[in-house]
């Protein structure tokens, strides 16, 4: 009886082994794919660069004085037209009130001859009544026309003089208003050179001024592709490695001057505004461009999530029919640059319409068995 019982737990066990349902292996992994595509395409190379600021500037005193106000401080943003610097204008305020009595007075003298004129003008009409009837005597005649250009030439002189002292004190406001030091854009103050109570000469730097508000990518690039960037309708990619941030361009400045040691030329790319205002973007920043180096040409894309990286090199996932099911293909790709969250790759034996796997590539292994999807349709 107990050697019936050991034989059939035997062919209980061997029937259990040949049971196709256990023999059929791993379950698939379901995965999401995206179509490799062919597109039309500029080749473009990476470069790097900085983020420089539009303005940074000395502001120096146009004229010489003390210092009586420096309400700025290091790392403190200002505003364009706020006050940077007070020089003291006691010496000035004077001047110009000396300027305003000088004007007064030369007012005054204008109009003493002005009446002079006028009265020389009509002796004179006076005489040359009578001298018409043959009642005046020639001398007299003489002496009016002389009185009459004297008075001219005085009056001119007076008016010069009112000229002249209205453009001496039109100066002296001027000066008066230099003393007065305002940012002449919105920035932050990177250094001040003097404090408070010393004494400038006119020329001398009191504060350093930066602006963070205008910001552009200097970005460096290989002689051979200045012809391209020449050209009209390209566009500039660039990427701020501290923030992450990245932007595209079609307005930018070209500096046709090779560097002879580097061979190669500036190209200047403003920061947008809405970049700037998010915060974290800062002069001296480091930064990488993609720039178009050649023509436009065909070329294979994939979505970003679809490249791993081994020791051996960048590779992506296939999922193509094997037998009855579909299993991940591995094919090593080189990578030619980025286009917005795709890649332009090379790599042979790729087409396309080939799924490349996006996502749940990182746990596959070559030739596991995969169920794929594209992404808006239904899962399998």
């Amino acid at each position: 009886m107990r050697r019936l019982l050991v034989s059939s737990i035997l062919v209980l066990t061997v029937l259990s082994f040949c049971d196709p349902a256990n023999a059929q292996g791993p379950q698939p992994q379901t995965v999401r794919a995206d179509p490799i595509r062919r597109q039309k395409v500029q080749g473009r190379k990476l470069v790097t660069g900085e983020i420089r600021s539009a303005h940074r500037s000395n502001v120096a005193a146009e004229e010489p004085g003390r210092i009586d106000q420096l309400p700025v401080r290091e790392g403190q943003r200002v505003e364009k037209g706020q006050l940077l610097v007070q020089l003291k204008h006691t010496r000035l305020e004077l001047e110009l009130a000396i300027n305003d009595a000088e004007a007064s007075v030369a007012s005054s003298t204008q109009v003493e001859a002005e009446t002079r004129h006028k009265q020389a003008e009509r002796d004179l009409q006076s005489i040359k009544r009578l001298d018409a009837k043959g009642a005046a005597n020639p001398k007299e005649l003489a002496d009016a026309t002389t009185a009459v250009e004297t008075a001219a030439a005085q009056l001119e002189s007076a008016k010069r003089q009112v000229t002249l002292v209205e453009t001496r004190k039109a100066l002296v406001a001027t000066r008066l208003e230099d003393m007065t030091i305002r940012a002449p854009f919105a920035g932050v103050v990177v250094t001040r050179h003097k404090d408070l109570g010393e004494w400038v000469s006119q020329g001398d730097a009191i504060v350093e001024l930066l602006s963070t508000t205008d910001l552009e990518s200097w970005i460096s690039v290989p002689q051979d592709y200045l012809p391209v960037l020449t050209r009209q309708s390209v566009r500039v990619s660039v990427k701020v490695h501290a923030t992450g941030q990245s932007f595209d361009a079609t307005e930018f400045r070209v500096v046709p001057n090779v560097d002879r040691s580097a061979r190669g030329f500036p190209v200047i790319v403003p920061v947008p505004e809405e970049a700037v205002a998010s915060g974290g973007i800062a002069p001296g920043m480091s930064v990488s461009a993609w720039v178009p180096v050649g023509k436009e040409s065909e070329q294979l894309t994939v979505q970003k999530d679809a490249v791993l990286r081994s020791d051996t090199g960048a590779f992506i996932y296939v999922a193509r029919a094997v037998g009855a099911g579909k299993s991940a293909i591995m094919v090593p790709v080189s990578v030619s640059f980025s286009l917005g969250d795709r890649l332009v790759i090379e790599a042979a034996g790729l087409e396309e319409g080939d799924l490349a796997i996006v996502e749940g590539n990182e746990s596959l292994y070559p030739m596991a068995p995969v169920a794929p999807f594209v992404k808006g349709a239904d899962k399998p």
